[in-house]
């Protein structure tokens, strides 16, 4: 019942609404993942088996480590993050923000590899 009126129901889809959305396979893995960092030094830790990414905000080292190993099919080992808060800038009598980011190290198991190109 929605507000007193008993609610109408086809094939256990109320009349006048939608369908319950179903999350698709994968996809809350894949926006965990925002892009690959290229740098560097990410480069010359690419080589030794650990890759770096930025992620959401929100993301923890479980739900990073799923995203990897379900969108590149590898093993991961272990998941480090580090998190750049925001800083305050200002130029002249106008104020902002210079935007933070959270980034994640992974490495994989030995003999495995990430293609980022």
């Amino acid at each position: 019942m929605i507000f007193g009126k008993k609610e109408q129901k086809v094939d256990g889809v109320p009349i006048g609404g939608s369908a319950p959305v179903q999350e698709k396979s994968g996809y809350a893995e894949y926006g965990i993942l925002r892009a690959p960092v290229i740098s560097e030094k990410a480069s010359l830790l690419a080589g030794q088996g650990t890759y770096v990414f930025f992620v959401r905000q929100g993301a923890n080292k479980m739900a990073i480590k799923k995203a990897v190993s379900t969108r590149f099919g590898v093993d991961v080992v272990s998941v480090r993050i580090g998190k750049k808060p925001q800083k305050r800038i200002r130029r002249g009598a106008h104020t902002g923000r210079r935007h933070g980011y959270k980034k994640a190290l992974v490495s994989v198991l030995a003999g495995q590899k990430i293609e980022l190109a």
